[in-house]
């Protein structure tokens, strides 16, 4: 550990104790923040996710990750069919245990039942089960060119695990984080195409007539097309006349006399002042001059 930036020691021991920036933990003192994982959008984004995500490019990632790590062990003297088997392990990304994996009559197969002691996740911050040191000791003294001790070995294995994990958190937070153009990240993008969809659905007729151009076929195109600004405006633009349409519907069901309509309530029957009364200032009937006071008096 001694060898990596404090920084990323840090990341470490909060990643090993469960409680790094994921949104299951970010969302307890930020309301505004959503419990959801920001690539694939399952609820409950915490630690185990981060290695588990079904996004097409973290999974194409996470593919990636284990092959560099295969190469490496082939590399570095581990047997080809051990090399076989921790990939073939960290594929399943923890929904298959080590030993389902491992032939019956396999030399490994006490290596996987310690393996699934550890744990997946164990493995993935660079835990390593003492049987995988005890089986690769003896092959690199036999190979010994290289004058890689068995230490050395377990930690370049451990190192390239952490850097494999942290690769994955990195890539979850550039979408987070990371601000591509108009000053907005992946997701503010995101959240804007989802509302303009939804908003294409909506019909005509709620609008009033001289804001229906909004949804026509001509500028349906050209708003898919342009930035996520003018989409932004669009989107204004549209609440705007939907209140606007709201509010037309509204003073429409009302009829109108005098300013009064007349309600039955509770048997009876009254006169209650129409929304267009009730906006303007009543009638008040102005004070009276002081010779009209003098006058009053006698």
């Amino acid at each position: 550990m001694n060898e990596f930036p404090k920084t990323f020691q840090d990341w470490v021991t909060r990643h090993i104790s469960d409680f790094n920036g994921c949104n299951r933990y970010l969302s307890r003192w930020k309301p505004s923040v959503k419990n959801v994982c920001p690539s694939c959008g399952l609820a409950n984004e915490d630690t185990k996710h981060i290695t588990r995500c079904k996004d097409t490019s973290r999974t194409t990632l996470f593919m990636e990750g284990i092959e560099e790590l295969r190469s490496w062990l082939v590399t570095n003297h581990t047997p080809p069919h051990l090399a076989s088997l921790i990939h073939t392990y960290l594929s399943h990304r923890g929904e298959s245990s080590m030993e389902s994996l491992t032939p019956p009559h396999s030399p490994y197969l006490t290596l996987a039942q310690a393996q699934d002691l550890i744990g997946f996740d164990n493995l993935l911050v660079g835990r390593l089960p003492k049987v995988l040191i005890n089986i690769m000791s003896p092959i690199l003294t036999l190979r010994n060119q290289r004058k890689v001790t068995i230490d050395r070995w377990a930690k370049d294995l451990s190192r390239h695990l952490l850097l494999f994990t942290h690769r994955q958190w990195t890539y979850r937070n550039s979408t987070v984080h990371y601000k591509l153009s108009e000053g907005k990240t992946v997701a503010e993008h995101t959240m804007v195409d989802e509302q303009v969809r939804s908003l294409l659905q909506l019909s005509p007729i709620l609008l009033p007539p001289q804001h229906r151009y909004l949804l026509t076929t001509e500028n349906r195109t050209t708003l898919l097309q342009g930035t996520t600004s003018a989409k932004q405006f669009w989107i204004a633009e549209i609440q705007s006349a939907l209140a606007e349409g709201a509010l037309a519907r509204r003073m429409k069901r009302i009829k109108c006399r005098r300013g009064t309509i007349r309600v039955r309530r509770n048997g009876r029957t009254i006169n209650v002042a129409t929304l267009l009364s009730s906006l303007n200032p009543p009638a008040v009937e102005k004070e009276k001059g002081l010779k009209w006071k003098k006058r009053r008096r006698k």
